[in-house]
């Protein structure tokens, strides 16, 4: 790459023009952690599209229906607080009831399974870390370096989040790790905090595992290749029948185990019964 496109790059992530043409400079220092969330609903709208034209390769962006097919939506302040209200602060007050408060408090496990870009996760973790700070210091007003410890210590403990799309899931990642900043301490430390991955379609029970997966879920779809589908469908069909067989089997043999058991029951009676008869007959 030549220096002149790297140098247009930086340049764009420095200034942008207004409507009027006018060039102002990127304030980074005064990004709110929760404006990742319009960004990344912004980035929904749009794709990425590449185009030769006379021999050269354009980048541009293209209307994308990434955010209405998955559903995706900036969960503004005005919704997340009194939802932060309602569920997280009576589970607070019931901890901070005990003896060892800070235990109590990193004890809670927040988890939410369509996080985004995470503010309903950095909202918890605010309003748990400020109760931590005040219990490990004793004041009502902690320090800004107390407050921030307690932050790095509940996202470390108590922050969980999943979410179907990448991009989300990373800039999660990102605005907790800005977040608590920690000094040196690189960003994977919240991989195995933040997943990506469905939190609809899945098992909830073991139960559920055992009985095997439904006929209904091979159901065809119109983007199915109906071939597959339906080859798929006879497998686990057959898998069934071949489960149902032998739990058939154990019941079967738990029924005669049970009769035998019965039967010896009744012979050790009958016998017992018969050496009384003899013993009076003599």
């Amino acid at each position: 790459m030549e220096n002149k496109y790297l140098l247009e790059c930086l340049n764009n992530l420095n200034f942008y023009k207004n409507e009027k043409g006018q060039q102002f400079r990127v304030n980074y220092a005064a990004l709110s952690v929760e404006e990742f969330g319009s960004v990344y609903e912004g980035l929904l709208e749009f794709k990425p599209v590449i185009q030769k034209t006379n021999g050269k390769y354009e980048y541009s962006f293209g209307r994308g229906d990434e955010r209405s097919k998955s559903g995706s939506h900036y969960t503004p302040d005005e919704l997340v607080q009194p939802l932060i209200k309602h569920s997280l602060d009576y589970i607070i007050e019931d901890r901070l009831k005990e003896k060892d408060k800070e235990k109590a408090l990193l004890s809670i496990t927040v988890l939410d399974i369509s996080c985004g870009s995470g503010h309903i996760l950095l909202n918890a973790a605010r309003r748990i870390a400020i109760e931590l700070a005040k219990a490990r210091s004793g004041e009502d007003q902690p320090n800004p370096s107390e407050y921030r410890k307690a932050l790095k210590d509940v996202i470390k403990n108590c922050i969980y989040g999943v979410d179907k799309n990448p991009l989300a899931v990373e800039l999660c990642k990102v605005a907790l790790w800005l977040e608590s900043h920690i000094p040196g301490e690189p960003l994977n430390f919240l991989d195995h905090k933040i997943k990506c991955g469905d939190s609809i379609v899945g098992l909830a029970h073991k139960e559920e595992l055992e009985k095997g997966i439904p006929t209904e879920a091979f159901n065809t779809l119109p983007c199915d290749d109906k071939d597959i589908a339906s080859e798929l469908r006879k497998i686990n069909n057959s898998e069934i029948k071949a489960r149902e067989r032998k739990q058939i089997g154990i019941k079967f043999k738990e029924e005669i185990d049970k009769e035998i058991k019965i039967f010896q029951g009744n012979l050790m009676r009958s016998h017992h019964f018969l050496n009384q008869l003899l013993k009076k007959s003599n």
